[in-house]
């Protein structure tokens, strides 16, 4: 592609970066604020609470792949760097929003921890996918660096299923063991 198409790639991207960020300050703020509204609201909207950080997470996602990766993937002429750039993403995503958007659970700091969340998670991608469409325009091939992230990325987010996995083993084994004392189900 043109040095002309990359710029007009940038560009865009730097406009949805902004638009991006703008409008996801307040969404998150009211997620926040109901998150902290929960812990005093009774067991109800506490059960909803998990799942508002979940649905904001999930939107966030949605809204950075049509945003911010569409485009810099379609001023791409290498599916090398296509695919790299989307795993990337993926799994830094899946390791960093979790705890950033978890932080909402928190009292008091998680009225700012969406927010924070979101501006920063967003200034990431478009930091990286900026990085990425200069090296792509100046013909710099993928970077080691790069593949190191997609290697490491996906052991932690491996390692991260694993620990949950046994967690909630245990979590079942315990309450089994309950259950047997106490003359319950499965004993």
């Amino acid at each position: 592609m043109s040095g002309l198409g990359f710029d007009r790639a940038r560009a865009r991207l730097t406009a949805n970066e902004a638009a991006i960020i703008g409008r996801a300050i307040v969404p998150s703020v009211v997620v926040g604020v109901f998150v902290q509204l929960s812990y005093f609201t009774g067991p109800f909207a506490s059960m909803l609470a998990p799942i508002a950080i979940v649905v904001a997470i999930v939107v966030h996602a949605i809204v950075l792949r049509v945003g911010l990766l569409a485009p810099a993937n379609q001023a791409s002429a290498s599916r090398g760097y296509d695919a790299v750039r989307r795993w990337v993403i993926r799994l830094g995503y899946l390791l960093l929003a979790p705890w950033a958007y978890g932080l909402m659970a928190t009292p008091l700091l998680g009225v700012a921890a969406g927010p924070a969340s979101a501006v920063g998670i967003t200034w990431l991608v478009a930091r990286y996918l900026h990085w990425t469409l200069e090296r792509e325009r100046t013909g710099a091939g993928i970077s080691v660096l790069e593949k190191l992230l997609v290697l490491c990325f996906a052991a932690l987010v491996f390692a991260g299923i694993v620990v949950v996995a046994l967690f909630a083993g245990a979590i079942g084994l315990f309450v089994t063991t309950v259950f047997a004392e106490v003359g319950g189900v499965g004993g």
